[in-house]
């Protein structure tokens, strides 16, 4: 079996709160606010266990290039 951890510095929206509230998601799906810079989080969303990981963007920057700083580890 395997689950997918979101870790984000934003906290949840309603409509991804919703989403997560459906059964087959919410057996499957953890949300942890944090962030991945942050030893901490990223200790409680277990990476060390982890098979793979995504970093991705935030979509709501209008600075690229800053939404990349923040994203590039």
């Amino acid at each position: 079996d395997y689950y997918v951890v979101l870790l984000s510095p934003m906290e949840l929206d309603t409509t991804m709160r919703m989403i997560l509230q459906v059964p087959i998601w919410a057996q499957r799906v953890i949300y942890i606010q944090g962030s991945c810079l942050k030893d901490g989080d990223l200790a409680r969303a277990r990476m060390n266990e982890a098979e793979a990981c995504f970093v991705l963007a935030a979509r709501n920057y209008a600075d690229k290039t800053a939404a990349d700083e923040h994203t590039i580890l």
